[in-house]
């Protein structure tokens, strides 16, 4: 339509006298506006109707980096290192993020780890920890690859779109593997494969190393059943009632902003009271980072959390092998042991578990423990 109403612009200007020409200019501009406006609302209800309260914040400065013509950096400029030196090449580069990496989340302590899982597995002899977690696990198993997102995809390069595009029987082999793997809490080890991609942090000097954060790719088969247990987790601890109110985050109907509410209220009723509101902000860097495996498996223990998840989450965070891609260089694959797995569906409702000793002691009188747990492009910032 643009082209059309240039053309018929273009043809009134050679006979400005010619009034056929006139109206069909007319014509041409009146479509081209009206069919602008249709697509503007369009594309302004299509925005509207993807933001929700996980990316509310993405999504607007997404548009507001568009309607600025600010594009996103293409490819990783040279910084300085921590040790202050430049890198200026691709795999000088990886290798600085990729060895900075390991050394904020590999807790090299894979023995003690699995000794931990043997002795909890033993703490449960004698009593009946091998049972079908899903009795429905195949609705289960449709219905998470239906909602997930197409997102890059881990080594293995299997989509959520490949498992979408499944026939039945395709499905139903799917399912059993799942099955199989919650039941006896083994997980092959390619499940848990993941590459790394660093990305430069928004508004941060771009030429210091400290100013890009590293994203996990992991594999989609892995991801889809951390989706599920992680569920299966929070589900149970809700219908239990394991978790304090005033923990607002990756809970269904707590979400953070309730409790960013009830601090200004607080804030508001000391004032209308003539008293002053003391807040004690504590920020927790590197969170996921610094979580001990120790401490979240016995936490889980103490809860009575079904042990067959338990022993499941244990094996899952036993280890990850990761590479670290950046151009065309990329490095060997690595077996980490994390805190927390960045990117899995496992870590926040785990975190919660994590911090239960914290959020579980409320202040005698007027006083209260809140925790918040904020986003920012995606990822989680406490």
């Amino acid at each position: 339509m643009w082209s059309t109403k240039r053309a018929a612009l273009k043809r009134l200007c050679r006979n400005l006298r010619n009034p056929f020409l006139r109206e069909e200019e007319k014509n041409a501009s009146k479509a081209f506006q009206i069919a602008a406006e249709e697509s503007k609302s369009a594309r302004y209800e299509e925005f509207c109707h993807g933001v929700s309260e996980d990316n509310t914040l993405y999504k607007f400065w997404q548009f507001h980096r568009a309607m600025n013509n600010k594009k996103k950096i293409k490819g990783i400029p040279d910084f300085e290192t921590e040790d202050k030196v430049w890198v200026r090449n691709d795999e000088d580069k990886g290798k600085a993020l990729f060895s900075r990496y390991l050394r904020q989340t590999n807790q090299n302590n894979e023995d003690e780890r699995r000794a931990l899982v043997h002795d909890i597995t033993a703490h449960y002899e004698g009593t009946s920890i091998r049972q079908h977690l899903a009795p429905n696990l195949a609705d289960s198993v449709k219905t998470c690859i239906k909602i997930a997102k197409d997102t890059s995809p881990g080594p293995d390069r299997v989509r959520y779109t490949h498992m979408k595009n499944l026939d039945e029987e395709g499905r139903a082999n799917l399912t059993k593997l799942l099955e199989k793997s919650l039941f006896e809490g083994d997980i092959p080890d390619d499940w848990l494969d993941s590459h790394l991609c660093p990305l430069p942090k928004p508004e941060k000097d771009p030429t210091r190393i400290a100013s890009y954060r590293v994203i996990t790719m992991q594999n989609t088969v892995g991801k889809l059943l951390e989706k599920m247990v992680a569920h299966r987790l929070s589900c149970e601890l809700e219908e239990k009632d394991l978790l304090p109110p005033t923990l607002g985050s990756y809970r269904r109907r707590k979400d953070t902003w309730m409790n960013a509410a009830v601090l200004a209220s607080d804030v508001y009723d000391g004032f209308e009271k003539g008293e002053e509101t003391l807040v004690a902000a504590l920020d927790l860097e590197d969170a996921y980072n610094r979580v001990q495996f120790s401490v979240i498996m016995k936490t889980l223990v103490n809860l009575n959390v079904n042990p067959q998840i338990v022993i499941w989450i244990g094996n899952a965070l036993l280890k990850r092998k990761v590479a670290m891609r950046l151009g065309r260089w990329s490095s060997e694959a690595t077996v980490i042991t994390p805190g927390l797995p960045q990117g899995s569906a496992l870590s926040p409702v785990l975190f919660n578990v994590y911090t239960l000793g914290i959020t579980s002691s409320q202040m005698e009188g007027p006083g209260r423990v809140l925790r918040l747990c904020r986003r920012r492009s995606g990822l989680q910032t406490r």
